[in-house]
């Protein structure tokens, strides 16, 4: 089925253009003039993407925006925003407020259609996953009757969940490397040294399983981050600093209604936490961040100076142990630096750069 568009501007020359460009791709597409009419819209139709401009008299892009994002039967929708070069600090609070990405007036048509296709294949993840909820819901309602006479079934059906749910977590990991190939594997390779560190502390299994599951995901608000952005070589801008420093809340708005075992969405909302309070979003300090968070903030630092990035070259898992070793009791737990620096000193610890599923 072909995928339906609603395109948002009061500029009738970019609506036009849009909207033919999107029909010659081969959507179904609708438009309106102004926000009231996108509310209207909105209100009696089913979209798959909606392109939104900002700027318009009366009832403007935000307030479209907010609608959609409060209203249960829309906010899955992706929104991407349409924006004038200059707009770029409207396009970060849009971002953050919930808004999937931004093209820029004069879009290029190949990169229009690109993030469509990235916008529907989050929606499709997310239609999944709710699915695969509901999916375990009623799982859950046919074992209360079965539970004292059939054991053996009941533990084939927790096996079946619990590889559902590592599906899932592996899914919603690969969106973000998708996204953003300079750091693929970033997120397995935080995991298994935050897995590793958390062994070595001889935590309770259940909060290592925990710290697993999180560092698996725990970039995953880097979905909403635009794609030059993280790709961009050179210097990252203070302003281009602050929608990424967006990701940690955006993680936790993904996750928060997932119903893990353990709390992974505020390990993924803490993981840039720091325990002098340097860290964000929240400022939080000492035990009022999560000791899970802690191992994996240490894990993500290691991680991030010892492989290269588009802005930087490798600095080299020296210079990454240093600079925990330097900040341990400032900015990082000591305890969790200890272990990192136990399992690559004494205990030759190595990233695993296979492609081996979790």
């Amino acid at each position: 089925m072909k995928a339906k568009m609603l395109v948002v501007d009061d500029d009738k020359i970019n609506r036009v253009l849009l909207s033919t460009s999107l029909e010659e791709a081969g959507y179904f597409v609708d438009s309106a003039e102004n926000g009231q009419q996108a509310l209207d819209k909105l209100g009696g139709n089913a979209y798959d993407v909606v392109l939104l401009d900002l700027m318009m008299p009366e009832v403007d892009g935000f307030q479209v925006l907010d609608h959609i994002k409060k209203n249960d039967g829309l906010r899955s929708i992706p929104v991407i925003i349409i924006s004038s070069e200059e707009d770029r600090e409207v396009v970060a609070m849009s971002i953050g407020m919930g808004a999937t990405d931004h093209i820029t007036k004069p879009f290029d048509p190949l990169l229009l259609h690109a993030r469509i296709n990235a916008s529907l294949a989050t929606k499709h993840l997310h239609e999944q996953e709710e699915a695969h909820r509901k999916e375990i819901e009623e799982y859950n309602r046919h074992l209360e009757s079965r539970v004292k006479e059939q054991t053996k079934d009941l533990r084939e059906i927790a096996e079946s969940l619990q590889k559902a749910l590592d599906g899932s977590v592996h899914a919603l990991s690969w969106v973000v490397e998708f996204r953003d190939p300079y750091t693929a594997g970033h997120q397995k390779r935080v995991s298994q040294l935050a897995t590793a560190m958390a062994k070595e502390m001889k935590l309770q299994n259940n909060l290592i399983e925990g710290i697993r599951v999180s560092g698996l995901l725990h970039d995953i608000g880097k979905i909403c981050v635009p794609s030059e952005i993280l790709s961009k070589p050179g210097m990252i801008s203070d302003l281009e600093f602050g929608i990424i420093a967006t990701h940690p809340q955006v993680g936790y708005d993904i996750l928060k209604t997932i119903e893990f075992p353990w709390p992974v969405a505020r390990i993924v909302l803490q993981h840039h936490e720091r325990i002098d309070g340097s860290g964000y979003p929240a400022h939080l300090k000492g035990d009022d961040i999560l000791l899970e968070a802690k191992v994996i903030g240490v894990a993500d630092v290691v991680e991030a100076m010892s492989r290269h990035r588009p802005y930087r070259p490798s600095l080299g898992i020296n210079m990454a142990l240093d600079e925990i070793s330097k900040k341990r009791g400032s900015h990082y737990e000591p305890m969790a630096v200890d272990v990192c620096l136990t399992l690559f000193k004494d205990k030759n610890f190595e990233f695993d750069t296979s492609s081996a599923k979790i």
